[in-house]
């Protein structure tokens, strides 16, 4: 999985929505003892030692702050590992990934340096997901150019290569794009393209976010039926991966749109109360400050 943030888009003159944006996801599980959070580290560090040249032993690091709310012991962990070996471009992706979900100004340096070593290793399919994910952070940071540079690079390289999956990870990001100059036909034909190509066997991270995306286009152009079903998908996904910091902002969605369809006379005043109170429970669980607002705000339409 890869690291994620979640932010906030708003379709034309309608409510704001959640949209999670493909850079990591895993779980905000109950309380544990910090004992027990050292072991779940721990474990990540036995994957490195097993698996020293496979990203998904360093992104264990970077997932478990979705489990435990421990930031800053992931990037001293992941610090650790680069302070060992400077040319450890797995755990300097990592280490970007983890600190652009934080909004951290070095996850950009981090990013760009682990996609020029991670390409020098020969390492295409990680070194495009890393200008991926500085894409996004640059897009993010309203430095468009910028952005659309990296994803151009990023293209460049995936088109050549024969990785469905990977291409689709380019779709993802053009998609989001599009959907930001406005270009909705444009965007959700990339976003179906890479649904056909990551369902029903792709990583649940890419999953979640074009479903998330998907929502976001029904809704933007008043199709909230279909951007119901689609966020709806989504929270199964999010479920299966244990991510509940994002289910969070997806049940935000999903009561949203059930609001709309009650103003509207299409769906029971119950369900769209069920779909509200269980956003706001699970957005109080997690300590999403920012859905909790939103939260209320369905609660007081109804």
């Amino acid at each position: 999985m890869r690291l994620g943030v979640v932010i906030l888009l708003r379709p034309t003159g309608g409510p704001a929505c959640f949209a999670l944006v493909p850079l990591c996801v895993l779980f905000f599980a109950p309380a544990r003892t910090a004992k027990a959070q050292d072991a779940d580290f721990d474990e990540c560090e036995v994957r490195v030692r097993e698996q020293p040249g496979d990203l998904a032993s360093y992104e264990c690091f970077a997932q478990l702050p979705r489990k435990n709310n421990r930031w800053e012991e992931a990037v001293r962990r992941l610090e650790a590992h680069l302070a060992r070996d400077p040319e450890n471009q797995l755990a300097r992706f990592a280490l970007g990934g983890l600190e652009s979900s934080r909004a951290q100004d070095r996850a950009e340096p981090l990013l760009r340096e682990a996609a020029e070593g991670l390409a020098k290793q020969g390492r295409r399919v990680e070194a495009v997901r890393a200008r991926l994910t500085l894409s996004v952070f640059l897009q993010i940071r309203g430095r468009d150019d910028d952005s659309e540079a990296e994803l151009t690079r990023a293209a460049q390289v995936a088109e050549g290569a024969a990785d469905r999956v990977l291409l689709a990870r380019v779709w993802n990001v053009q998609g989001r794009q599009a959907s930001r100059r406005g270009d909705y036909g444009r965007s959700w034909q990339l976003f179906r393209q890479s649904e056909a190509v990551i369902f029903p066997d792709g990583p649940p991270a890419m999953q979640a976010f074009c479903l998330s995306m998907l929502g976001f286009l029904s809704a933007t152009l008043d199709r909230p039926q279909q951007a119901l079903a689609f966020y709806r998908r989504e929270i199964e996904v999010l479920r299966g991966s244990g991510d509940r910091w994002s289910e969070a902002r997806a049940l935000v969605n999903v009561a949203t749109q059930a609001t709309n369809l009650w103003e509207r006379g299409e769906l029971p005043r119950e369900e769209a109360l069920l779909a509200a109170r269980q956003a706001l429970d699970t957005a109080l669980a997690v300590s999403a400050r920012d859905v909790v607002g939103w939260a209320h705000r369905n609660l007081g339409r109804l």
